[in-house]
């Protein structure tokens, strides 16, 4: 399933990566080397993720209720939970988080940019 658009997909997949990753690493309270498993998870979806990031940008601020509902599969998948009305919220907690993140990241691009 290819939700939406590629650019916000790959935006929330490393989001959602990103996030598993932290919860793995800190769930039993030190960092042993078996979370370096979860460290390299994230590798292969930063590229991508940040590639475009107007575009992102764009595909986030486009996103209707119907395509934040179908991206929250994506989200579910990549946290390895079940989607439930429970987990949904979770998921729509990341889409709205990754949403603030682009928004934050772009702004403070602009920023910089008017700086220089």
């Amino acid at each position: 399933m290819n939700p939406v658009n590629t650019d916000v997909s790959e935006f929330l997949r490393f989001l959602a990566r990103f996030i598993a990753t932290i919860f793995a690493v800190t769930e039993d309270g030190k960092v042993t080397f078996k979370d370096v498993t979860y460290l390299a998870r994230l590798i292969p979806v930063i590229r991508p993720a940040f590639d475009d990031l107007p575009a992102v940008w764009d595909g986030f601020r486009g996103l209707s209720e119907d395509d934040k509902d179908k991206l929250t599969y994506l989200v579910a998948d990549e946290l390895d939970i079940d989607l439930d009305e429970k987990s949904r919220h979770i998921c729509m907690k990341a889409i709205y988080t990754a949403t603030d993140l682009i928004d934050l990241i772009t702004s403070l691009k602009g920023f910089k940019a008017a700086q220089q």
